[in-house]
């Protein structure tokens, strides 16, 4: 859900969640922040055993409070040692509710809903309801019509939708690689971030106009210039404000061919186009890539603790649009 609205019942928070978060979620604790009567943040983390749901709820309450939400809507999907009318599940209820303002408590068991801030049978029986149908949904028409995915099935398909698959230019492909990047050293640092900005602007030029780059060379020179940490840093802005979903699609599909020691540049790049979009999920995927590449790979680290610390989409993309023309002088020169 990359444009996020007022949610008005249990069923549209229902269909709501796999798009904020990308997939279905299974053995999780989902909690929405409203601000202003919209959706302003979704935090999900792994359903707590009953013995340490207090830390759960304090950590979720202390990122609520710090990023001043107004109220809150919580999802439990159920592992199947539990029901819906675990104590346990009330008392977290209660203990959320007396520091912020639950505005719905659902939970999901075994393809049934209940709402436990409901107190009428006839709405909301003792069984539960069936889950809403996504697919026929109106959220859902509204985010195909603009441009957005489908919900994976779970986490594992969304992990798979990001990892890496066989290219018909694996042969020789990272050999290539690193014979450019020597070549681009060899010019010296202003050239060669120069040069490097140059084919990766090439390459998007071309992407953008087919959806996909047919010439194997721009593909080597992109990924042997984002070796260079200041074409990595170019590449994180340069999508503006109109081409977020091209330059997403176009650094998924690099990032699925990528060799291993590119992987962590492309992946977090692929992280911040993510996140900016709302899918803050894969967001943290892509960084699980880039951090089991590269475990100390400083822009995956920091962009972990940013994510992890509920910063605004909109926060981090107006850092990014105030930096990136002062990026682009610096390797171009003054327009």
């Amino acid at each position: 859900m990359k444009n996020p609205r007022l949610i008005t019942s249990p069923s549209e928070l229902l269909i709501a969640i796999p798009f904020l978060l990308g997939y279905t979620p299974a053995n999780s604790l989902i909690v929405v922040s409203i601000k202003g009567q919209t959706v302003d943040l979704t935090m999900r983390s792994d359903f707590p055993p009953q013995e340490k749901y207090l830390e759960v709820a304090d950590e979720l309450l202390a990122q609520l409070g710090s990023h001043k939400a107004e109220e809150i809507l919580v999802v439990a999907y159920l592992p199947a040692e539990l029901d819906f009318n675990s104590d346990f599940l009330q008392q977290l209820f209660g203990d959320l509710n007396k520091s912020i303002a639950v505005r719905d408590f659902v939970v999901v068991s075994a393809e049934r809903w209940r709402s436990l801030s409901c107190v009428d049978d006839e709405c909301c029986p003792i069984l539960g309801r069936e889950l809403p149908e996504i697919s026929t949904s109106l959220l859902a028409a509204e985010e195909v019509a603009a441009g957005n995915l489908m919900p994976l099935q779970s986490e594992e398909e969304l992990i798979a939708s990001i990892a890496s698959t066989a290219s018909p230019w694996d042969e020789g492909f990272t050999e290539a690689i690193d014979q450019h990047w020597e070549y681009l050293q060899a010019l010296g640092q202003k050239e060669c971030s120069k040069a490097g900005v140059v084919s990766l602007l090439k390459l998007i030029s071309e992407f953008t106009a087919n959806s996909y780059v047919k010439d194997r060379q721009s593909v080597v020179e992109v990924f042997a210039a984002l070796f260079d940490i200041q074409v990595r840093d170019f590449a994180i802005g340069a999508h503006g404000k109109q081409l977020l979903i091209t330059h997403w699609n176009m650094w998924r599909w690099l990032l699925r061919m990528a060799p291993e020691k590119s992987v962590p540049a492309v992946s977090s790049i692929f992280a911040i186009l993510s996140y900016e979009r709302g899918d803050g999920a894969l967001a943290h995927r892509a960084l699980d890539r880039a951090l089991a590449n590269d475990s100390q790979y400083s822009l995956a680290l920091l962009l972990r603790r940013t994510f992890s610390a509920g910063w605004p989409p909109e926060a981090f993309c107006k850092m990014r649009e105030e930096l990136h023309p002062k990026i682009s002088e610096e390797i171009l020169g003054a327009a």
